[in-house]
């Protein structure tokens, strides 16, 4: 195969530097989007394709991105750039090494204790300035046949960008905390955006899967996270859960449905 096959990567940039990025792709990639969309309160993700030769390239665009995926690569050569992360410690199947120059690392969890299977490593905060209610992000992994504790936001505006795997977001219309409760599968590289005071809450089917969340405005506190009961919770997955175990029986692909 050589050094000439493409290489799917998923690129975010600095807030401000989607168009200052997008411009350096442009030398490396096999593959660009044909519009790009940039606000605070949103996460922009570029799907590219990259000949693996030019892998090492991306240490270039460095001082512009906040987090790079690179799939099927199991070496962490820009580690003298960026932070790596390996699928192995992410724990996902698919082979992958994720870089971010700007990422902290996360206590590990978000929930409290036995409300959620997701594991957090890394957090980074972005907008136009630190300190002026900038968007958090969130690197996250959820187990196979995991969930995540179903909740709402008050005032937070919650973003999912899948990366790895499939990933399954459940949420009810505001104003109605038991139904109608909506399935939809997320798309790799595509950002959905939950708004407030929409119960919301992520799964996993037979593999894991790895995903960036954003907050907006970026409050990690649990102050702005109130779970739903779980009686409530049990009104809500008796139609979505048949529609689960369908899928699980005869492994068919699956699209949004009510």
């Amino acid at each position: 195969m050589g050094e000439n096959y493409g290489v799917h990567t998923t690129v975010i940039p600095r807030y401000g530097k989607a168009t200052m990025v997008l411009s350096k792709l442009e030398e490396l990639a096999i593959s660009l989007p044909s519009k790009i969309s940039e606000k605070v309160e949103q996460i922009t993700a570029f799907p590219v394709v990259i000949a693996r030769k030019n892998i090492d390239k991306l240490r270039h665009i460095r001082d512009e991105v906040d987090l790079i995926l690179v799939k099927y690569l199991t070496s962490t050569e820009l580690d003298n750039e960026y932070d790596s992360l390996s699928s192995e410690d992410l724990r996902v199947s698919e082979k992958c090494v994720v870089y971010s120059p700007t990422a902290k690392r996360h206590k590990g969890e978000m929930s409290g204790s036995g409300k959620s299977s997701a594991s957090y490593y890394w957090q980074i905060d972005r907008g136009p300035s630190r300190d002026s209610s900038p968007v958090r992000l969130l690197l996250q992994s959820i187990s196979p046949f995991g969930k995540t504790s179903h909740h709402y936001h008050k005032k937070t505006v919650e973003l999912f960008l899948p990366l790895v795997g499939k990933t399954i977001l459940y949420w009810h219309d505001r104003g109605n905390k038991v139904l109608p409760r909506k399935v939809h599968r997320l798309m790799h590289s595509v950002v959905t955006r939950v708004m407030p005071r929409t119960g919301h809450q992520l799964q996993t089917l037979d593999e894991p899967a790895l995903n960036v969340l954003g907050m907006c405005p970026g409050n990690l506190g649990l102050e702005d996270h109130i779970y739903i009961s779980d009686e409530g919770l049990k009104v809500l997955q008796s139609k979505s859960d048949n529609f689960l175990l369908n899928y699980i029986k005869d492994k068919r692909s699956f699209s949004e449905t009510k």
